[in-house]
């Protein structure tokens, strides 16, 4: 089920040696007197994949789902992974159709995007104890009674709002004195969006902010003069944009509103 070392490749003026295994999936590649092997993806050409070692490598060997290097004498086995990718384009549908796939063969983990895909996703992973890795920092997320196979790294979006509401308590305090500041969350009605709303303005009542209707804008672009008017209408003094970005909706309003 291995193949040996089967032919030499030359990089620059170092001699390798690639191996391959059977199935043609797994690559990888040492140079003779060096201290890393690389392993490469067929498909792509890439090679980002890399193992360094203090000692010269002396063989390496490549199986089905298996890597085996040689160094000093000591041989180390290094299982492989089978990574798969689909463009959801954060489309609900979509995903579930890779994930029922994926299913099939065995799914280890899943790295996912999007609020709504992660939604969608809580139930049939937590059913299959399937970790769900992802880009969606949705406070709902952390509640392990709800999803416990869901996660992400850093603040959620709800903990990322209630600490801007602090600074601008603050600021306000400094530049206001004892006057109530007003608050307002614009987004579109869309989870991504919503996910921080409503810890976000119940929060903002707790620090004693008059909380104002919220206003609805696309996650398309589009024109955004009517919410533009309607947010100078408000005299909010503090504003929540959901979704803002260097070019996209939050932005057009942020740079059109200021």
């Amino acid at each position: 089920g291995e193949l040996g070392l089967d032919r030499v490749m030359r990089t620059g003026d170092d001699e390798g040696q690639l191996v391959g295994s059977p199935d043609g999936v797994h690559v990888g590649v040492f140079m003779k007197d060096s201290r890393e092997v690389v392993f490469y993806d067929p498909w792509t050409g890439n090679s980002d994949w890399r193992i360094k070692t203090k000692d010269r490598v002396d063989r390496m060997r490549v199986g089905l789902g298996s890597m085996a290097v040689t160094i000093r004498g000591e041989r180390k086995k290094f299982k492989l992974i089978d990574l798969d990718t689909v463009e959801t384009s954060y489309l609900v549908r979509r995903a579930l159709t890779a994930y029922r796939k994926w299913q099939a063969q065995g799914v280890l983990a899943v790295q996912g995007w999007g609020t709504q895909i992660g939604q969608a996703m809580t139930e049939p992973v937590a059913s299959d104890q399937v970790p769900f890795f992802s880009a969606s920092y949705a406070a709902a997320f952390t509640d392990p009674g709800i999803a416990p196979y869901n996660f992400f790294y850093g603040p959620s979006y709800s903990d990322g709002c209630r600490g801007l509401l602090e600074w601008a308590k603050s600021d306000w305090t400094q530049r206001q004195g004892a006057a109530v500041p007003k608050y307002v969350h614009m987004g579109d009605n869309h989870p991504y969006p919503n996910a921080p709303k409503k810890a976000c303005e119940t929060y903002a009542k707790e620090l004693g902010f008059v909380v104002l209707p919220a206003i609805v804008f696309s996650l398309v672009p589009e024109d955004f003069t009517r919410q533009c008017e309607m947010l100078a209408r408000s005299k909010a003094d503090y504003t929540f944009l959901a979704r803002l970005v260097a070019f996209g909706p939050a932005a057009e309003i942020a740079g059109a509103h200021h």
